[in-house]
C-alpha cells in the first residue's frame, strides 16, 4: 500500500466537464475535433498498478478468506472493516490483517462505489497474498469500474436527469491525473514521478476556465518516460501491452518510434488540408462577393436604392407583391395584444410591443436590434452557407459600456462570454476570425452607432450618424478597442497565427436627417457598408427622412410576410390581408 502525505482535492467541475465529453463507444474523450483515448496505460501511470495479468472480475464470487472474517448477514462496509482492523484478536493473524488492510484500500481508494457496502468483488484474489502481483488490478478492476461508471453517469448527464447530483464510482483520481497530463488543466510539470498521483497537481476549479482550457489547450497524447522509470517492471509490461506510444527520448522500442512518426505525419497532413480548405473557402467567398457587388452596383448605390448586398439583408423572402405602405399602416392601426408574438423566424421573435419602435419617428429599441443581428447572420448562412459580415447583438456593447463605467475594461472574458452575444448554434465561435467584417451595434443615451471591424486590416471604424458622437463616446471607443483586441488575441491563439493590433478609424458617413433614425441607419450600415468611398467622399448614401421611413416599412412587412414566420398566417388573417 502507498502512504499519501496530503489530501487529494478532486475538482467537481472537471469531472462534469469530462462527463460532457465522454464517448462511451470509443472509451475516449472528445476534445475539439480529436478523440483522446482513456486506456489502462493511463491507470498504470496514475496509480502504479499492473494492467496485465490474471483477470480480476468485479463480481461477488461468494468465497475467499476475507468473507470468512465477517459474520453471516454482516455488512461489509467502511465501519465494519475498520472495526475488524482494530480487533486485537484478529490482529494476531498477520495475513488476515493484511487482507483486510488491502480490502480497505480497495474500498476507499482504488475501486470505491456509490453503494455503502462492498459486495461486488473477486474476494478470492486476496487469498494468496504472494500472488497479488499476478493480477490485472489496474485494468480489470480500476479501469473497468471507471469506464462503466463514466458511461452510466454520462447518460444521466446527456438526458438531463438529476444533473445536480451525478455520482461517479471508481478512482476518479485517475481522471484528474489524465486531464492534467493530456489536456493541461493543471501544471504538467508538477505531475511527475511514478505513480503520478503521489505528485498531485493543483487544478483551476472554475467551470468557465476549465471549459476554455479544453477548447484551446495543447493535447498531449503520449506519456514521457524518464530513465529511472524505464526500469520499473510494472511500467515496462504496461507499455509492451499498450497500443500507445511513449514520449521521445524514452528508450521505447523502434516500432513505437515509427508509430509516433507516422502519427505526426498524419497530423501534418490534416493541418495542411485544413489550410487548403480555408484558402478555397476564401476564394469561394471572394467570387460570391464579386458577383453580389456586380449586381449591387448595377442597381446603383443611389438614393432610395435598397440592394441586398453580401446576402446580409434585413428583408426576407416572401411570395407576396402587396403595397407595403398599406400593410404597415394597417398593422399599427390594428389593436393587437402588446404581448402577442408577431414575428417568429427560426426562434427569433418579436412581440407587438417590440415592433412599436418601428412606428414613424420612433427610436429603434434593443429587441428589434437583437432580432436584426440574428436575422442578418442567419440570412448569410441560408444564402451562402458562410457568414462574411458577422454581427454581435447589442448587449455585447451594453456590457462593455457597463464595465467601463463600473471598473474599466478587464481581460476577464472567456470564450463563453463572447459566445453569449450571438446565436452560436448557427456559427462556430472560431469562425469569427475568418469573417470580412465584425459589427457591434451600440446604444448609449438613446443614440445608436456602429463599430465595424475590418478583420483583415484590423481597423475598427466607428460609423456615427451625428458625426462627433455623444458625450463619453471617446471612452467607449477605447473600451471597445480593448475588448475586441482581447477577442482576437484568443482567436489568433486558437488558429496559431499572429494578428495585428486593432487600430481606431473614424468612419465617413453622412449625418442623419432627423433626431430619431440613428437605429435605422445602423441597420443599413450592417447590411451595406464596406468602407469604400463611392459617393463624394462618403462611404454611404445620404438618405432622406422619407427614404428611411420606407426602410422601416420594408423591414416590418418583410418580417411579417417572411415565408418562415410561423405567425404569418394568423397575423395576416387578423389584418384581413390576402397573401398566398
Amino acid at each position: 500500500m502507498l502512504e499519501m502525505d496530503k489530501v487529494l482535492d478532486i475538482s467537481n467541475n472537471l469531472m462534469r466537464e469530462l462527463l460532457s465529453r465522454w464517448a462511451a463507444d470509443k472509451e475516449a474523450f472528445r476534445i475539439r475535433k480529436s478523440i483522446v483515448t482513456f486506456s489502462t496505460l493511463d491507470v498504470c501511470f496514475a496509480l502504479g498498478l499492473p494492467v496485465v495479468g490474471e483477470e480480476v472480475k468485479m463480481e461477488n464470487d461468494g468465497g475467499g478468506v476475507v468473507n470468512t472474517l465477517f459474520e453471516e448477514g454482516e455488512e461489509m462496509n467502511l465501519s465494519t472493516i475498520l472495526k475488524k482492523l482494530e480487533d486485537k484478536n484478529l490482529n494476531k493473524n498477520v495475513d488476515d490483517f493484511v487482507r483486510l488492510y488491502i480490502l480497505l484500500g480497495l474500498y476507499v481508494f482504488y475501486v470505491p462505489r456509490t453503494s455503502r457496502t462492498f459486495t461486488y468483488f473477486a474476494f478470492k484474489c486476496l487469498d494468496n497474498l504472494d500472488a497479488l502481483q499476478l493480477y490485472n488490478w489496474g485494468g480489470g478492476a480500476v479501469y473497468d469500474v471507471l469506464v462503466t461508471s463514466l458511461t452510466r453517469a454520462s447518460k444521466v448527464y446527456y438526458e438531463d436527469k438529476n444533473v445536480s447530483e451525478i455520482y461517479l464510482a471508481g478512482c476518479v483520481v485517475v481522471l484528474q491525473v489524465w486531464a492534467v497530463h493530456h489536456v493541461g488543466v493543471g501544471d504538467r510539470a508538477q505531475c511527475i514521478g511514478f505513480p503520478r498521483f503521489l505528485h498531485w497537481p493543483s487544478v483551476n476549479n472554475r467551470g468557465r476556465r476549465l471549459h476554455e482550457v479544453f477548447l484551446f489547450a495543447e493535447i498531449v497524447c503520449d506519456w514521457p518516460v524518464s530513465a529511472e522509470e524505464e526500469g520499473i517492471q510494472i511500467l515496462k509490461e504496461a507499455l509492451a501491452d499498450s497500443d500507445e506510444g511513449v514520449g521521445e527520448g524514452s528508450g521505447g522500442k523502434s516500432e513505437w518510434d515509427d508509430l509516433v512518426y507516422q502519427h505526426k505525419l498524419c497530423e501534418k497532413k490534416v493541418v495542411d488540408n485544413e489550410l487548403k480548405i480555408d484558402h478555397l473557402d476564401r476564394q469561394i467567398k471572394e467570387v460570391r462577393q464579386m458577383l453580389v457587388k456586380e449586381n449591387e452596383w448595377s442597381v446603383g448605390f443611389v438614393r432610395g436604392a435598397n440592394p441586398t448586398s453580401h446576402g446580409a439583408s434585413c428583408a426576407g423572402p416572401s411570395s407576396c407583391s402587396l403595397d407595403i405602405s398599406k400593410i404597415y399602416k394597417t398593422f399599427f392601426a390594428f389593436k393587437f395584444d402588446m404581448k402577442r408574438v408577431i414575428v417568429d423566424i427560426q426562434n427569433n421573435m418579436l412581440t407587438r410591443l417590440d415592433l412599436q419602435s418601428l412606428r414613424p419617428r420612433s427610436r429603434v429599441d434593443n429587441m428589434v436590434m437583437l432580432f436584426v443581428t440574428g436575422f442578418l447572420n442567419m440570412n448569410q448562412i441560408v444564402h451562402f452557407g458562410v457568414v462574411n459580415r458577422f454581427s454581435f447583438n447589442p448587449f455585447f456593447a451594453t456590457r462593455v459600456i457597463e464595465e467601463m463605467i463600473n471598473n474599466g475594461v478587464q481581460n476577464s472574458w472567456s470564450s463563453l462570454d463572447y459566445m453569449s452575444f450571438y446565436e452560436n448554434a448557427l456559427f462556430p465561435y472560431q469562425g469569427i476570425s475568418y469573417c470580412d467584417y465584425v459589427f457591434v451595434p451600440t446604444v448609449f443615451k438613446k443614440h445608436w452607432w456602429l463599430y465595424a471591424l475590418n478583420c483583415r486590416t484590423r481597423q475598427l471604424h466607428v460609423l456615427d450618424s451625428i458625426g462627433h458622437g455623444i458625450q463619453d463616446r471617446f471612452k467607449i471607443d477605447k473600451a471597445m478597442v480593448d475588448r475586441l483586441q482581447h477577442l482576437f488575441e484568443i482567436l489568433d491563439e486558437f488558429s496559431g497565427k499572429s494578428g495585428a493590433q486593432i487600430s481606431f478609424v473614424k468612419g465617413n458617413v453622412p449625418l442623419q436627417p432627423n433626431s430619431y433614425d440613428c437605429g435605422i441607419l445602423v441597420v443599413k450600415y450592417m447590411e451595406l457598408w464596406d468602407g469604400s468611398q463611392h459617393l463624394e467622399g462618403n462611404t454611404f448614401p445620404n438618405y432622406t427622412t422619407k427614404e428611411l421611413l420606407r426602410f422601416r416599412q420594408e423591414m416590418l412587412t418583410s418580417w411579417v410576410l417572411h415565408e418562415c414566420n410561423v405567425q404569418r398566417k394568423a397575423v395576416l388573417t387578423d389584418l384581413e390581408v390576402d397573401c398566398p
